[in-house]
């Protein structure tokens, strides 16, 4: 997906609190990025093995603004979740199906203005806002109560189905020791208790 860096040029002047709910509700460019697992796994606050229970569209001002996923926890390679036990609620893409099981990177999110500054580093923005537009941009990146509280990396939301952990994009960078197939063009077929085994060393279980 193209930077939103040239959007901008294209259009104009864009008010700070448009590009944001832009941001919001486009997917990140992370299925045409090369994932380094390691990478994931250091800088998420929990790595986990979910299903998918329940799903709300969240609206701010008539606009959707993110959705919050609730899942059931079904295995844990890092953070304090019990497996088979405790649930979690995480926002905010879509992009997820009820029903299935995703390996999911979570990065838990106190502040608001985190976020805010998170999107326009990634996205090459200019930091555009004026004070009048601040209070509008925090409602709409809070979304209902979406942060405080876990977001899950969308570049490596992969589905795990069989003996197998489904990614979909450029190959992802993974230690030589986890094998991994290519049936289709940028999708990726890893093996599972390879895969699984790996995080299990890292985060010393």
């Amino acid at each position: 997906m193209r930077s939103i860096s040239p959007i901008i040029r294209q259009v104009g002047t864009v008010s700070a609190t448009l590009l944001v709910l832009i941001c919001l509700t486009t997917k990140t460019a992370g299925r045409s990025e090369s994932v380094s697992i390691q990478k994931a796994f250091n800088e998420a606050t929990a790595v986990v093995v979910v299903q998918i229970e329940d799903q709300e569209v969240l609206r701010e001002q008539g606009k959707t603004c993110g959705i919050r996923h609730t899942a059931s926890v079904v295995a844990t390679f890092k953070g304090t979740f019990e497996p088979n036990r405790d649930e979690v609620t995480f926002g905010r893409d879509d992009g997820l199906v009820r029903g299935k099981r995703y390996l999911m990177f979570l990065n838990y999110i106190a502040d608001p203005l985190t976020q805010y500054e998170a999107l326009i580093k990634q996205r090459d923005l200019p930091d555009a806002a004026k004070p009048e537009e601040m209070d509008d941009i925090i409602r709409k990146i809070k979304c209902e109560k979406i942060i405080p509280g876990f977001v899950f990396d969308a570049r490596v939301a992969w589905e795990v189905k069989l003996g197998y952990v489904i990614a979909l994009g450029l190959r992802p960078d993974l230690p030589r020791s986890i094998r991994l197939s290519s049936p289709e063009f940028l999708l990726w077929l890893i093996n599972k208790d390879d895969l699984f085994s790996y995080l299990r060393s890292i985060s010393g279980q």
